[in-house]
């Protein structure tokens, strides 16, 4: 998932929900990864993260 740096807390919500109601789980010995970019417009204000969480 992709999102901006000011709503990280709620991309990760979503992403636990999605996880649930679709039957899978959380894999616990793997890192979650956060990928931050950093825009090439140095005027640009919010900063785009991708998350990847892995699952079972």
């Amino acid at each position: 998932m992709i999102c901006d740096g000011n709503s990280i807390t709620e991309a990760y919500q979503w992403i636990y929900k999605w996880i649930e109601e679709n039957g899978n789980q959380r894999k616990s010995d793997v890192y979650e990864i956060e990928c931050y970019y950093k825009s090439i417009d140095n005027d640009a204000v919010e900063e785009k993260v991708e998350i990847w969480v892995p699952i079972a």
